[in-house]
C-alpha cells in the first residue's frame, strides 16, 4: 500500500477529456509504484472525487494552482517521484524528412516545458493511454543518455513485469561513433552490427542489476528516427528516452526525436530530463 510519506506522483491537469485521463495514468502509476498521488490543477475537487471512488486505499491529495502550471510542476518534481502530463498541442508536426535533424518549433506547451525543466522522470499521456499492455519500449540513442534513462527503463520493466525492448534507430550513415563502418562504403548490415555491439556496451551489467527483466535489442535504420518510435510504441506499454535538452546550443527545449514524440506515441511517454537522477531517494 502507498504511503503518504513517500516521493509522490504528481500529475498536472484540467477538467478536458486529456486532463481527466492523465489523473487516471498518474492514479495507475501511484498504484504501480506504491505511492501517494498529488493531483495539481485549478480546481482539482472533481478528480479528487473521481480517482477515490476508483482507487479508495489510494492517498490522494488536491492541491490548487492559481498561478503558472509549468512553474508549479517544476517546484513539486524537486520532491517528486513521477510527474504526469496530458501531451499539450502547439506544436508542429515533424516533416518527412529524411534526417533526424529537421528544424522544428513548438510554442512551449507544457509537456514540453516540463519535460526540459522537471527534476524526476516525466509521463506524457498521449489521449488516455493509460492500461496498455506490452513491453517497455527503450529508445536508446547513444552512449550520452547516461545510466539513469536506461535504469529508468529497467526499473519500469520490473515493476510491470514485462520484458524491456531496447531499440536504436538511426538515419544518417554512421559517424565515427561506429567506427568500424566505412561511410564511404556504407552497409546497413555492417551498421547493424555495430550498432547491436555498441548497445551490448550500453546495457553492460544492467542484466546483473535486474536479473528478472528480459532484454532484447533492435538496431534499425529508418530515414526517420521519430516515426520509426512512434510506429514501435502501438505495441508498447511504455516509451522511454532522454530528454537531450540542451538549450543553450540548440534553442530547442529538448532534443528533436523527443520533441517530435510529445503527444504523439500510441503509448505513455516517459521523458527523463536532463538535470534528473534515478533512482531518487526517499
Amino acid at each position: 500500500m502507498a504511503t503518504s510519506t513517500a516521493r509522490p506522483v504528481v500529475a498536472g491537469i484540467d477538467t478536458s477529456t486529456a486532463g481527466r485521463a492523465a489523473a487516471r495514468l498518474a492514479a495507475a502509476e501511484a498504484v504501480l509504484h506504491e505511492r501517494p498521488l498529488c493531483l495539481l490543477s485549478a480546481d482539482p475537487a472533481p478528480a479528487v472525487r473521481e480517482i477515490r471512488n476508483s482507487h479508495p486505499v489510494l492517498p490522494i491529495e488536491g492541491e490548487t494552482v492559481s498561478g503558472d502550471l509549468v512553474d508549479a510542476l517544476v517546484e513539486r518534481s524537486r520532491a517528486a517521484h513521477l510527474l504526469v502530463v496530458a501531451a499539450g498541442h502547439g506544436f508542429t508536426t515533424p516533416p518527412a524528412s529524411p534526417s533526424t535533424s529537421f528544424t522544428r518549433q513548438f510554442a512551449d506547451p507544457v509537456s514540453a516545458q516540463v519535460a526540459a525543466h522537471a527534476e524526476c522522470p516525466v509521463i506524457i499521456d498521449s489521449a488516455g493511454s493509460a492500461g496498455m499492455v506490452g513491453p517497455v519500449l527503450l529508445g536508446a540513442e547513444d552512449e550520452a543518455d547516461g545510466p539513469a534513462v536506461i535504469e529508468y527503463a529497467f526499473a519500469e520493466a520490473l515493476v510491470r513485469g514485462v520484458m524491456l525492448r531496447v531499440v536504436h534507430v538511426w538515419a544518417e550513415p554512421p559517424d565515427g561513433a561506429l567506427s568500424t563502418v566505412d561511410p564511404f562504403a556504407y552497409d546497413v548490415e555492417a551498421a547493424a552490427e555495430d550498432a547491436d555491439r555498441l548497445m551490448a556496451e550500453w546495457l553492460a551489467g544492467w542484466d546483473s542489476s535486474y536479473p528478472d527483466v528480459v532484454v532484447s535489442r533492435e538496431a534499425m535504420h529508418h530515414p526517420n528516427v521519430a516515426q520509426a518510435l512512434l510506429g514501435l510504441s502501438a505495441d508498447a506499454a511504455l516509451i522511454v528516452v532522454s530528454a537531450r535538452s540542451h538549450p543553450d546550443l540548440s534553442g530547442m527545449l529538448l532534443g528533436p526525436v523527443t520533441g517530435a514524440l510529445l503527444g504523439r506515441t500510441h503509448c505513455p511517454l516517459a521523458i527523463m530530463p536532463a538535470r534528473c537522477s534515478w533512482p531518487t531517494p526517499d
